[in-house]
């Protein structure tokens, strides 16, 4: 996520014709960035970098410059859901293997 936002994301908004295909001063995009700016972990935030589809959210925060530590900060809720996913996984894995 972090090489997608930084490699991919850089250089693409250093492209004009990217960022105007990404609609970059679009209300919608302006609003993103807005959200995603602001520092430590907010709610918006949260559901932008959470609930968004993962490679164009951070190619999207790449091209806007915005910090990769504060989307990884954003992002961190999302560890709460996969916990649990995991250990249920686990558990029936496990189960199955006692036969």
């Amino acid at each position: 996520s972090a090489i997608q936002q930084v490699v991919i994301g850089g250089w693409a908004g250093r492209v004009v014709a990217v960022r105007a295909a990404c609609q970059v001063n679009s209300r919608a995009v302006k609003a993103m960035r807005i959200i995603l700016s602001q520092p430590g972990m907010t709610r918006d935030k949260m559901f932008i970098l959470v609930g968004g589809p993962d490679w164009p959210t951070s190619v999207l925060t790449g091209i806007l410059g915005l910090k990769v530590s504060q989307m990884f900060v954003g992002a961190l809720p999302i560890i709460v859901p996969i916990t649990f996913v995991v250990i249920s996984g686990g558990c029936l894995n496990h189960g199955s293997e006692d036969g």
